[in-house]
């Protein structure tokens, strides 16, 4: 192949793809239920969203609904299509960024793809992931302050628990920051975000803006804990999780009625869900990664014996991974709460794969030939395999869309 030639294959690549991805969800619309609901809210102050209801979810869907206003029938393929494109083009670019060669990039493009995550049926998912993959893109490529922070500020705002990942790459964004004057104004942009925001909130709805309704958190915690004590009871007639976690709350915990008095009366049970939880979490990164996980251990052994050092890309996924904590603590992590993490991730693997091939000393170019090349080559075509075996399941309930656990 000419260089000419090979110059366009990626974007070729990429095109193709887009356009496969694009073609299901159009052709093959799906019933909106669960969170899919909150695609039909059309922003107006009146109806301005509260914190406990997703304030990024609902600024995004309101205001592209309130311009492009379309009509019931479709809008779960405007919106669709357009949280792909939004979790998409950072992964791409985020990708093409900390890679470089194309040889490396055609592997994340097929690996990307063949994951599924860009026809993930959930759009509050892609929502988080795009504005996550957007702040990495912003700062590594050394866009202006404010643009970078409007997206990590959006990245917070998208789940009342995302804050938390938000706060801590702030945190560690202003850390590494040697300019004084720059580590300030960081903090000024992502602060003035916010409190443009929820002054806005406040003045709709006064302090009931940072009231819940219910007891979000607490039901979380009740539906995931039946979810995962469900297979160790032994006895008759238990209640089924999350349609009936209303009789595991009643039976179990008379006394709790939120999370704090659920961690007050229940300490152990919290524990012993905590544990569960963890677990559940360690299952779905390995039942998501596939063959990518023999390299963790391959990339203790690089950074213990050779001394090479996390690059400052696998350090901020690794602190992008710590917004893991609050789903730990009052969920479990699904594999869709996954999808904000996998790009940068898989970035991350095949960034490391580079490294190890091109790097002076030998003993490391036969770490990543021998060991990581055929890891990264199989991983890569487990995936794209997944991805074709969906397309042939078109048309069947399978096939409809794409839900993982």
């Amino acid at each position: 192949m000419s260089a000419s030639a090979w110059k366009w294959f990626n974007p070729v690549l990429i095109l193709i793809f887009l356009g496969v991805t694009a073609a299901i969800l159009i052709l093959y619309p799906n019933e909106i239920l669960y969170d899919q609901y909150a695609i039909r809210h059309i922003f107006s102050f009146e109806h301005f969203p509260k914190i406990v209801n997703g304030l990024g979810l609902n600024l995004f869907v309101g205001i592209y609904n309130r311009i492009i206003a379309p009509d019931f029938a479709t809008i779960d393929s405007h919106m669709r299509i357009v949280t792909m494109l939004f979790f998409s083009v950072p992964s791409l670019l985020l990708g093409r960024l900390w890679l470089g060669d194309t040889r490396y990039f055609t592997v994340f493009i097929l690996t990307f793809f063949g994951s599924r995550f860009p026809m993930l049926w959930l759009c509050v998912e892609q929502i988080a992931g795009g504005a996550l993959l957007w702040f990495m893109y912003c700062y590594f490529s050394g866009r202006k302050i404010w643009i970078t922070q409007f997206c990590l500020f959006f990245y917070g705002i998208v789940k009342p628990e995302m804050i938390f990942g938000a706060v801590l790459l702030l945190g560690w964004i202003v850390w590494n920051e040697k300019d004084r004057k720059k580590r300030i104004e960081m903090l000024a942009w992502f602060g003035g975000f916010h409190g443009v925001l929820h002054l806005t909130g406040v003045a709709t709805y006064g302090l009931d803006y940072f009231v819940s309704s219910g007891q979000r958190a607490y039901d979380a915690v009740i539906q995931h804990y039946s979810d995962l004590f469900f297979k160790h009871q032994v006895g008759e007639g238990v209640p089924v999780p999350f349609d009936q976690a209303g009789d595991w709350r009643d039976k179990m915990f008379p006394e709790a009625h939120s999370v704090l008095t659920f961690l007050w009366h229940y300490p152990s049970h919290y524990m012993d869900f905590v544990a569960l939880s963890f677990a559940r979490g360690i299952k779905r990164v390995l039942v998501l990664m596939h063959l990518f996980c023999l390299l963790f251990p391959i990339r203790w052994s690089v950074l213990r014996f050779y001394g090479i050092g996390l690059s400052r890309q696998e350090k901020m996924v690794c602190v992008s991974l710590l917004g893991l904590l609050p789903i730990v603590l009052l969920a479990f992590p699904h594999i869709r709460y996954l999808t904000r993490f996998y790009p940068a991730a898989l970035a991350a693997v095949i960034l490391f794969w580079k490294i190890s091939l091109e790097h002076q000393d030998l003993r490391v170019r036969r770490v990543g030939v021998v060991l990581v090349t055929p890891v990264i080559l199989l991983g890569s075509m487990v995936t794209l395999i997944l991805y074709f075996q969906d397309i042939l399941h078109l048309g069947t309930h399978q096939g409809l869309y794409w839900f993982p656990d």
